[in-house]
Formats: structure tokens, sequence, C-alpha cells
């Protein structure tokens, strides 16, 4: 009898005795660390599925760089497998293991760092959505990330294999037959239009039920495209960060939350310090490590400013952009994200990124790549004239086909060359 299909793509299809032979490699796990080259989703799934490593912790490496042999080491890590699946043994040393996973920050706050969240913690506030057929999971994003973990723990109970298609591949959707299509897709709003763009009419054919929003600013424009996309959908927008988890999760189809929200006595609270949000939640990491120190209880029920900027109007909160993001145009801030949302309105924008470009008059100046429907540039200039600031309209105008995304799947902010 074959065994059952665990992860289907354009160009792999493996099965769950296919998952249990990598997780296999690892010797006597139980209540050790191990290392795991999260770039593979088989090997993630793999770990997480296997019950032999359940009583381990298991460290998701997105990146090595800062996790050479001494720091794996330190960390007390008895084993670690590499990108070619290859396991090698770090130390003999037992460190206390209890069912973790760890996870690696993008850096984007500051130096990358570990932090480790209870996985039976996390599985626990997994509520399984309801669906009329089966609960089919796209993986969007990396899988060594905290969204992409969601995605996995939840897609797991369904017994339903997970899809994964390369961003470069997305097309290529459109030929899978249609009891492997999905049915739920999380991913982030640039992912999102980069995938109907990448399919065209043939999304029409996917029977989404559920599809989730996180990662990036889930604005009006991708909220409403969503809801024609998939008319009868359940579209949600997720808050989350890798080191605070999930923080609030939107369904309403309307950008931003209710003000209501801010300061109520709820299980995860949320507040506005100065214009950003901050966040006190019982399922925060608790622990977090950097250059193989360990940091015990830095998140987990303490308020925590989360580097977002927000604004509140009429009775609700709308997220601006990070606090990272911020141009500064001759002495004035414009938020990228906020000029983003605002171009996203006109018709021909399919997708739009906004960043800062060197100006010999005002110091920094706003450029956009921008990838069109048709070939309407003079008549989003005009738009932009019309609704942003003087200070906020583009000096520098870029047509794409399409917009780099990083690992994650959101969109860079680097300067387009």
């Amino acid at each position: 009898m074959a065994s059952q299909l665990a992860l289907v793509g354009p160009d792999h299809r493996q099965t769950q005795e296919d998952l249990a032979e990598i997780s296999g490699r690892f010797i006597a796990p139980s209540g050790k660390l191990l290392a795991i080259d999260a770039n593979d989703p088989a090997r993630v799934i793999a770990a997480l599925l296997a019950p032999e490593l359940r009583e381990a912790d298991l460290i998701l490496v997105r990146d090595w760089a800062p996790l050479d042999e001494a720091a794996l080491t330190n960390l007390g890590v008895a084993e670690a497998m590499d990108e070619n699946g290859i396991v090698r043994i770090i130390s003999e040393r037992k460190a206390t293991a209890t069912g973790g996973i760890w996870l690696q920050t993008s850096g984007t706050t500051g130096p990358p760092k570990l932090v480790r969240h209870d996985r039976e913690r996390l599985q626990g506030r997994i509520r399984q959505p309801i669906t009329e057929g089966p609960a089919r999971w796209m993986l969007t994003y990396h899988p060594g990330s905290f969204a992409g973990l969601q995605v996995l723990l939840t897609a797991f109970p369904s017994g339903q294999p997970i899809v994964y298609a390369d961003r470069a591949k997305l097309a290529s959707l459109s030929n899978f037959p249609a009891d492997e299509l999905p049915t739920c897709i999380s991913a982030t709003p640039t992912y999102w239009r980069a995938m109907l763009s990448a399919l065209g009419a043939t999304v029409q054919q996917f029977p989404i039920e559920i599809a989730t929003l996180g990662g990036e600013i889930a604005d009006q424009p991708v909220l409403d495209l969503l809801a024609a996309t998939f008319p009868t959908a359940k579209i949600t927008h997720v808050y989350a960060a890798t080191e605070l988890g999930v923080i609030l999760s939107v369904s309403d189809r309307l950008a931003g939350f209710p003000e209501s929200w801010l300061d109520a006595e709820r299980e995860i609270k949320v507040t506005v310090r100065d214009g950003m949000l901050f966040v006190q939640s019982p399922f925060a990491a608790g622990q977090t490590v950097r250059a193989g120190s360990s940091v015990d209880a830095e998140f987990a029920g303490n308020w925590t400013g989360t580097g977002d900027l927000v604004e509140i109007r009429d009775g609700r909160v709308f997220f601006m952009g990070r606090e990272d993001s911020v141009i500064n145009v001759g002495g004035q801030k414009v938020f990228a994200e906020d000029i983003e949302q605002i171009l996203q309105r006109h018709p021909a924008v399919r997708d739009i990124r906004i960043y800062a470009v060197p100006n010999p008059i005002l110091g920094t100046a706003v450029a956009a790549d921008v990838v069109l429907e048709g070939d309407d540039l003079a008549g989003l200039k005009t738009f932009a004239r019309e609704h942003l600031s003087r200070l906020q309209i583009p000096v520098k105008w870029n047509v794409l086909d399409t917009l780099e995304m990083n690992a994650a799947g959101k969109k860079t902010r680097k300067a387009t060359p």
C-alpha cells in the first residue's frame, strides 16, 4: 500500500514515508537540542511530524551565519542537520529539552536572535478552520518562520498534503489536479498580489475557503481584491511577530482593527504609546538567545514595543508602517507603507514598492517601483499629485514586471539600480 502524500509541488511529491526517512537520521534525539537547516519544507515537516522528536527541542535555522560550530556547542546542540540533510554530532552534552521550537528572528529590529516557543502552547492556541471540503493548505512563507510554522501546525491535523511552490513556479499551480489544489492559503499581501497576477483567470478554479494575510500591512485594496476574487472565502488578517506570537486576528474584511480592542481586558493586551503599538502576551517567547547567551523571559508577560506605528481614525486603528521604514524627506517624516496604500487605489496599480533615494536638495526623497496593469504611468503620476502631499510624491518611477520579495515573502525596501 502506497504511503500517503505529505508534500506536493510542481517538481516534488513526497510521502509520509519519505519524511519519516528524513527524521529517522537523528540518533536518540529525545530530550536533546537538534538544529535543522529549515530552508527545505520537507526537513521542517519531517521534524515536526516525527513522534520520536516531540520531546526534543528543534532549532529551525534559516541563516547559519550567526550559528557557527562554537555557537551550536554553547547552546548545547546535540545534532545538526545541514542543507543536504546530513546529520552530524555537535556535542555529547545533553541539554534540557522539553519539546520547544526555536526560531530565528529576521534581524529587522536588531541583530538576529533565537527565540523559544513551547510547542504544546503553540498547538493549543491554534483553532482549526471550519471548511466544507478538505483543508488543504498552501505554504507560502519560509518554513522556518513563525508564519510558516503556524501554517504547518494548522495543516497537520487535516491529514491532507501540504502544497508548496517556489515563487518562480506559481503559474504551474494551474496544472495541478483538482484534488491537489489548495483550499486554504496564508500569504503576505505582496505574495497574494504576485500569485493572483501569475495565475490570472485560472485562479478561479482554486476552491479557496480560507484566505489569510500576514507579515505586511493588509490595506483595503488587497482585502477588496481577495474579496472580489474569492467572494465566499473567509478572509482574515493576522498580526503576529516571531517573538510575540499571534497578536491580533481580524476577519471583518476591513483594514486595521477596532479601536475598542485597545486597553481592553483581553487575553493578549494591546495599547498605543507615542504612536507605536505595544503588546503584552502570555504566549510570547519565554526565552531568547543572542550569541550563545540565554536571556530568560524577555517577552512573555512583558509590555513590548512592536516597532509598528499606528493611527486612530473613526474608531479604527490603522497600521501606518514600521518605525524603521519612515523616510525623512527634508526634515519631514513620511511613511512608505502609507504612500503605497494610497497609490494602490489607482486601478492600474497591480503592486507598488516605496523606498528612499538620496536627493541633493532634500537629503532623501521618495522613489517608487510599480507593477502596472497596462501602461498608464502618466495617469498614476497625476493620481499621485492629486492624492499625496508634495513630499510624498515619488521623484523617481520604475515600471517593473514583478516586485522583488525577500525570503519572508515581503517586499524589500532597497533601492532599485
